[in-house]
């Protein structure tokens, strides 16, 4: 699999096609399924091997996961930042910000999910880095409580406030079965606690909740170099990405369009008007308060 995500020439549709068969094959003969730590490309380990998250199993043959995003925040984030990851699952992205910070920053990793929330706390004890990270058991929502969180049976990086409902391009692919469970939930700035107005960079990937949390961010979240990358999701692109727009945030296009699951080439990230997400289904979107100078 590593080989034909190297090979250039190769159609993406015949990649993708084998990967997936090499996937399924794999997985039907339990291979992987050790407690191995998967390592990536950057050297942070992710336990519980291929077979342990829904992560590990790209993991295993790419490396990386959105390697744009991984890409900036290792270039942007500097030693000593406070960082958030709102919607952490396992924590590979807590665990690049955690490296760039260095030990004198910190991140918080939010996240729900009960069972990511395990694999979490161990990725960051192996990775010895649990010193500068504080893990949030919450989800976030538009006030505190309990409330009923849904996991997806098949995929532990899908997990979300409501299902998707019919109509919705996401219940396409992820379907109409899940699993309720009763989380703690708070707004972001609640979860977030002090460490809000310290905020220099915030990743936000909470699959489709995210409107409810963009006005939070711009009043709360007040750093002056506050960077936000975040995902919009039809049909609330529009709303998720307007309280940015209105503030006079800079757009940025990630360019996130998962060709890297099967090939190397790493898109550059563009500056962007806001109109030029408003008419698709998902966009990866980076907006700052100050300009970005970009590589």
């Amino acid at each position: 699999m590593r080989s034909c995500v190297d090979r250039r020439r190769v159609p993406i549709g015949l990649k993708l096609g084998y990967i997936t068969v090499c996937q399924q094959v794999l997985k039907a003969l339990d291979v992987g399924s050790d407690d191995a730590p998967l390592t990536t490309e950057y050297g942070t380990l992710i336990a519980g091997g291929a077979a342990g998250s829904s992560l590990g199993s790209v993991l295993r043959y790419r490396g990386v996961f959105e390697p744009v995003l991984s890409e900036f925040i290792l270039r942007h984030v500097r030693e000593g930042d406070v960082c958030v990851d709102a919607g952490a699952n396992v924590g590979y992205f807590t665990l690049l910000l955690a490296s760039a910070a260095g030990r004198g920053g910190k991140v918080v990793a939010i996240e729900a999910a009960p069972g990511n929330v395990r694999r979490l706390r161990e990725n960051l004890g192996i990775n010895e880095v649990s010193d500068r990270v504080r893990v949030v058991e919450a989800a976030c929502a538009a006030e505190a409580g309990e409330l009923t969180f849904y996991l997806h049976p098949g995929n532990d990086m899908w997990a979300r406030l409501t299902p998707p409902a019919k109509g919705e391009l996401d219940r396409l692919y992820m379907g109409r079965t899940w699993r309720p469970v009763v989380v703690q939930a708070g707004t972001l700035t609640q979860l977030a606690g002090d460490d809000a107005a310290r905020t220099s960079f915030l990743k936000l990937d909470i699959e489709g909740a995210e409107p409810m949390v963009t006005p939070d961010i711009v009043e709360h979240f007040t750093h002056p170099r506050l960077v936000v990358a975040l995902e919009a999701k039809a049909p609330h692109v529009a709303e998720t990405l307007r309280p940015f727009r209105d503030a006079g945030f800079h757009a940025y296009d990630l360019h996130n369009d998962y060709r890297w699951v099967v090939e190397r080439a790493v898109p550059r990230i563009t500056a962007a008007s806001y109109d030029d997400f408003t008419s698709r289904k998902m966009a990866d979107v980076l907006v700052s308060r100050e300009p970005l100078h970009l590589r």
